[in-house]
């Protein structure tokens, strides 16, 4: 039980990571990469799966509108989750992305991930998802849900690796191979559970209908409980991290901040704990190509 709490906890850095970030991002190489964008159109949809032993993922993602330059798209998830916390959870992720030439851009999204549990994102400037673009970004984000903040220093890389023909689900496709590579090297944050992330994926990119694959490794550096002390109290945040779930969490966020605010933390007497968790997804169906 206490190895699935901890990779729920793991969740949330990087729902906060990804999920509510105001982002500016700095080049620091004049190398960069290509890489292939499609050409969307409205009614455009995906379909991804992936399964380990704690649960399956569905995604669909459609291409909801295309006003000019700016293309809209949404994302219906579907988590179903085994043992602790077991059952059918359902988000919605709704992305702005911006055509620029050749280059797409991520300007943001709103992720809903429950009752009273809306993140906000935005970029600024917005992120490349393809095109040509530097190699290497650094970022500084501000973050937001709630009143949960945080504000993380992160470092993007990406790598070409090379061409593969990759047979999924729904089909065999000429990919190109890249590694996609995110750091958080500094995290200044009022959720004391968040730790410092390292995320590399792999993707498969197929010119006509885009992502095929990706195979992901996440490895998060985490406080353990055990090493709070506030004053004469030693473990004091054992009895809110106990019994996280998809559904509460939100509630265990705001407990975790007022405990933080009424009685912060030694920050010396902390120890931190490496999770590593590893996910891929894959392509079953396209439509509308």
């Amino acid at each position: 039980m206490k190895n699935k709490i901890v990779t729920i906890l793991m969740l949330m850095p990087i729902i906060i990571i990804f999920g509510i970030t105001h982002a500016k991002a700095q080049n620091i190489t004049n190398e960069t990469i290509s890489v292939p964008c499609i050409k969307y159109k409205n009614g455009m949809t995906w379909t991804y799966t992936s399964s380990n032993p704690n649960g399956t993922v569905r995604e669909e993602t459609m291409v909801k509108s295309i006003d000019g330059n700016y293309i809209r798209t949404v994302s219906m998830i579907s988590t179903i989750v085994k043992g602790l916390g077991a059952g059918t959870y359902k988000s919605e992720q709704e992305s702005t992305l911006l055509q620029d030439g050749d280059n797409i851009y991520r300007i943001g999204f709103v992720m809903r991930l429950g009752p009273g549990m809306q993140s906000n994102t935005t970029y600024d400037p917005p992120l490349p998802k393809c095109g040509t673009f530097p190699s290497e970004l650094q970022v500084t984000s501000q973050s937001k849900m709630g009143s949960i903040n945080s504000i993380t220093k992160q470092h993007y890389s990406w790598k070409y690796l090379g061409k593969k023909e990759v047979k999924a689900p729904a089909g065999t496709f000429l990919t190109y191979v890249y590694q996609d590579t995110m750091v958080v090297s500094e995290q200044n944050s009022s959720v004391p559970v968040q730790g410092n992330s390292k995320i590399i994926s792999t993707v498969y990119i197929n010119k006509k209908v885009g992502l095929v694959r990706s195979e992901n490794v996440v490895v998060t550096k985490l406080p353990d409980s055990s090493s709070f002390q506030h004053g004469s109290e030693e473990g004091a945040l054992k009895g809110i991290l106990n019994g996280v779930t998809s559904e509460n969490v939100g509630k265990k966020l705001k407990q975790l901040k007022e405990h933080e605010e009424s009685a912060p933390a030694d920050q010396s007497t902390i120890k931190y704990v490496e999770q590593r968790s590893e996910t891929s997804f894959e392509l079953i169906a396209v439509s509308g190509f």
